[in-house]
């Protein structure tokens, strides 16, 4: 899967299998070259991350309502209308211009 904004890919997809990778997805193997998706509204959190993480806070139509950074003492957490948190390396924000109102996409 990978995340795609106005047609660009950002990054692929990491996938978090346990409660643990999607509260701090900094520990999810390969987390570092990819993306990690997650569905809900829980916490965000740094731990286990040597970088900076940006969280990029979804509505429920893939639309970006909060962008926050998160660090090993920093959390980020949901607004209401967050449907789907994408957790990426703050690398991302230098390559991409990512606000408030952008349309993301998840594609296979």
């Amino acid at each position: 899967m990978w995340v795609v904004r106005d047609g660009r890919v950002l990054a692929s997809c990491v996938h978090a299998h346990s409660l643990v990778h999607r509260i701090c997805p900094a520990r999810i193997e390969n987390f570092s070259t990819g993306a990690a998706v997650l569905f809900g509204k829980l916490p965000v959190f740094g731990a286990g991350s040597k970088h900076r993480l940006l969280a990029i806070h979804l509505d429920s139509s893939l639309r970006v309502i909060k962008v926050s950074r998160i660090s090993k003492l920093k959390a980020s957490f949901p607004k209401a209308k967050t449907k789907v948190t994408i957790v990426v390396p703050e690398e991302i924000l230098r390559r991409f211009t990512i606000s408030e109102g952008d349309q993301f996409e998840l594609k296979a």
